[in-house]
């Protein structure tokens, strides 16, 4: 069975997400679906996702909904639900300024990754604004920043949308 309820709106959101990170100034070389609770750039020998710069959509959860973006709680017997509310993330990685043995990183150095993270927080919401939804079936929701570790941070910021749980009941 094709899911034609959630993968569709992941690949859109994610289409819009990195179009819309492409017009900025310095945009993240890899921009692509992941999986899992948490999104981590990947390092090996040859390669490193942080510094290159990583974008993603991500699943966080899906819920039965009837009544967007309430949660159904009542049964539904042993039919699936008409509706699901789905929470899709988009999130990017940058490197953080790590400065060098003798020194730490500078005020400029950080300046310039804010602005960078900012301009990433722009365009969620350019690319939430492309999602081809009803107003009434799309939620915005916060951006939060990520830690810095590892030499790596960036933001998060999830969208919640209401689409048919299956198309072919």
């Amino acid at each position: 069975m094709l899911d034609q309820s959630i993968l569709p709106v992941a690949q859109e959101l994610l289409t819009c997400f990195c179009t819309s990170l492409n017009a900025n100034p310095d945009p993240p070389e890899i921009c692509c679906l992941r999986v899992g609770q948490r999104v981590s750039a990947l390092i090996s020998a040859n390669d490193d996702e942080c510094c290159r710069g990583l974008a993603w959509v991500r699943v966080v959860s899906d819920f039965p909904s009837n009544d967007f973006p309430e949660q159904l709680t009542t049964p539904i017997g042993n039919c699936p639900p008409g509706w699901l509310a789905v929470i899709l993330e988009m999130g990017v990685l940058r490197c953080a300024p790590a400065g060098t043995i003798f020194d730490l990183p500078t005020c400029p150095e950080w300046t310039a990754l804010f602005t960078t993270l900012m301009n990433d927080s722009a365009a969620m919401r350019d690319a939430f604004c492309c999602l081809d939804l009803d107003v009434s079936a799309k939620l915005l929701g916060i951006w939060e920043p990520l830690e810095v570790e590892g030499g790596c941070t960036g933001g998060t910021r999830t969208v919640t949308v209401w689409v048919p749980s299956c198309l072919d009941c």
